[in-house]
């Protein structure tokens, strides 16, 4: 769910986590103009304290996610908009959990960048980083813009694969998936869906959290949703391979086995599961 800081009210979160029992809750700090200096300076932190406060009285646990998509350039607390910089972020980024932790809420913390960085800037992802003891997980959004962007579906892989292997250069911190979808502008949305939870069952093992975004984006010509029968297929069957492949890995090394042992053994369910689908969906475009 998103909250903008000058809207964060706990009453709100706790409606949501009674009717789904876990939020992750992405605060965002729009304002006129380039904001990170302000929030490290404390602009915000009556909202952030008053909010914490009420968080702690109530004990339950949340995931919050701050400054999303920081290496990008399109919202003012991004490091790359307006005057902002990267030593910014990193300052605001500190700041806004040192007071939510003053609090004594029961908060997590998701670091989460744009996949790639905006206007094709050279920093490394290291550079963003503000030190595991500001992180309890590492996240990134992954979307497949076919049609919007670019002429052809990119791969998970494509999309995600260089941010997961250089952020484990870095870091242990388990990895999110903050957002992630695909247009259906170009053919074959269902197979990309379909081909995007084998990877994460199979290849991407470290991701510990997923969040799909099904939200048509008409104005930005971005239909995200699950808008055919096909999709909507391709999703609940993609979703009981993961389960079921996740499900025999972690057997697997509970039962002894070795990481690479158990990765061979949900890459065989994968496939077999995958094989009996395969009719029912189109090929990528």
């Amino acid at each position: 769910m998103y909250l903008p800081v000058t809207d964060l009210k706990w009453s709100y979160v706790a409606s949501k986590i009674d009717a789904y029992g876990k939020v992750q809750l992405v605060i965002e700090f729009i304002d006129q103009g380039a904001n990170l200096k302000k929030i490290a300076s404390g602009a915000y932190d009556s909202k952030l304290r008053a909010f914490g406060k009420d968080a702690a009285k109530d004990g339950r646990q949340i995931y919050v996610r701050m400054l999303h998509e920081m290496n990008g350039d399109w919202y003012n607390w991004c490091a790359f908009f307006g005057d902002n910089t990267v030593g910014d972020f990193k300052n605001a980024y500190k700041h806004a959990v040192t007071v939510l932790r003053s609090t004594g809420a029961n908060i997590k913390f998701q670091m989460s960048y744009a996949a790639n960085n905006a206007s094709k800037k050279k920093t490394p992802f290291k550079d963003f980083y503000v030190g595991d003891e500001y992180v309890d997980q590492v996240c990134t959004s992954a979307y497949n813009q076919c049609g919007a962007t670019y002429p052809k579906n990119k791969s998970l892989e494509d999309v995600f694969g260089d941010f997961y292997t250089e952020v484990q250069t870095f870091t242990k911190r388990p990895i999110c998936i903050a957002e992630m979808s695909s247009t259906g502008i170009c053919k074959g949305k269902p197979a990309w869906i379909s081909a995007t939870w084998k990877s994460l069952a199979t290849k991407f093992t470290r991701v510990s959290t997923i969040n799909w975004f099904f939200e048509n984006k008409k104005n930005l010509g971005r239909d995200w949703d699950l808008n055919t029968k096909a999709d909507i297929h391709a999703f609940t069957s993609g979703y009981r391979l993961f389960r079921k492949v996740t499900g025999r890995r972690l057997e697997a090394i509970e039962s002894g086995a070795s990481a690479e042992e158990a990765d061979a053994l949900a890459l065989v369910e994968a496939e077999a599961h995958a094989a009996a689908e395969e009719d029912a969906l189109e090929p990528l475009a």
